[in-house]
């Protein structure tokens, strides 16, 4: 499933992939836009209530955008299938995306008991993740 334009709540790509999970497929895909930060955190507490609910299944949560970069390292620690390494590693990682990659796990890494505990964002760190874009 592609959500390009980073329009569908949580809840509804919840319902999204619920749909999805009636068909027999060897793996589950949504793939959604993220404008910033925030957006990829949103996206990784999605992984997380996915993969709590439906831990035998293989399940891939890819951001996308460049806002995005850092869920492509972040995504697969938790859980979600690594889909895409190109051959010459040159064309993917830059010290840009080092960067922007090593920032988000600072900010988030404290975060993430509290969002796996939730299930969703709180305002303040919902503020805090968009202040920092």
């Amino acid at each position: 499933y592609h959500d390009n334009w980073g329009k569908q709540s949580g809840e509804e790509l919840n319902r999204t992939f619920e749909t999805m999970i009636e068909t027999c497929a060897d793996a589950y895909s949504i793939n959604v836009e993220a404008k910033n930060t925030h957006d990829v955190s949103k996206q990784l507490s999605l992984l997380f209530g996915l993969k709590d609910r439906h831990p035998d299944k293989a399940i891939i949560i890819n951001s996308m955008g460049e806002a995005a970069l850092p869920s492509k390292i972040v995504f697969p620690m938790f859980g979600s299938c690594l889909t895409y390494i190109d051959s010459d590693v040159t064309k993917q990682v830059s010290t840009k995306f080092i960067k922007k990659t090593v920032d988000f796990l600072k900010e988030t890494i404290p975060l993430l008991d509290e969002i796996r505990k939730t299930g969703y964002i709180p305002p303040e760190i919902a503020e805090a993740l968009a202040a920092s874009d």
